[in-house]
């Protein structure tokens, strides 16, 4: 339960006996825990340990992780037959992580694939309203509402220079209308340290950040600038 897991702390790093269950991958039983020379690195606070049986998930000479169990509720020792169907039950659990492991690269790639489509439709249809529209505003718009779709972004934001000042000219999403004509200055912002490199940044854990202007006081957790260059 939470009080216990608060109790234990930290979860296993994979030390002392549960590492040697990964470097030599095989079966591993004991009668008593704490007299085995590699008995160390279990949180201060986890219940107490008698007995234990271990063994490797692996699949195909891979090891993923392990299976242990300690002090069976008869108290006796661990023996043959509960090895052996333990040992079955991690060569399961190898398949079923293996099997999730194969699912979560198909959907990464079908997802990488899906974001090179996007990509090549946002373009086309910016490359489409560049040649046919001469209103910047609607230019704008059309960029922050597909840039924010392309990345799954909470907000995007486009701010254009103004004297030593960028200025919000258009914004989609969360942010919505409320940020639109506030200004930053150049050298007092992250954004504006951006436009002064010339270089790309993403910035995570920037909640609180005495340089976030002009979104100081929004819910920003990360944010990626992009700076605008036109022929230099």
């Amino acid at each position: 339960d939470e009080a216990t897991h608060r109790n234990i702390g930290d979860l296993p790093q994979g030390h002392g006996i549960l590492g040697l269950l990964i470097s030599q991958p095989q079966p591993l039983r004991l009668d008593d825990i704490g007299s085995h020379p590699k008995s160390y690195g279990f949180p201060v606070g986890h219940p107490t340990m008698t007995t234990f049986l271990g063994v490797p998930i692996s699949l195909r000479g891979d090891v993923w992780g392990n299976f242990y169990l300690t002090d069976k509720e008869s108290g006796e020792p661990f023996d043959d037959a509960d090895e052996e169907a333990v040992t079955l039950l991690a060569t399961w659990i190898g398949l079923a992580v293996a099997n999730a492991e194969a699912y979560r690269r198909e959907v990464g790639r079908r997802t990488a694939l899906q974001r090179v489509v996007g990509a090549l439709e946002a373009t086309s249809a910016l490359a489409r309203a560049v040649s046919d529209e001469t209103d910047l505003d609607r230019i704008l718009e059309l960029i922050v509402k597909r840039g924010r779709a392309l990345i799954e972004a909470r907000a995007t934001a486009i701010l254009l220079l103004d004297s030593d000042a960028l200025v919000v000219r258009k914004a989609a999403g969360e942010f919505g209308d409320a940020v639109l004509r506030r200004r930053a200055d150049v050298l007092e912002s992250l954004c504006g340290e951006v436009l002064v490199s010339g270089q790309a940044r993403r910035l995570d854990g920037v909640a609180g950040h005495p340089r976030l202007a002009p979104l100081h006081d929004l819910d920003v957790q990360a944010m990626l600038c992009v700076p605008l260059y036109v022929r230099g």
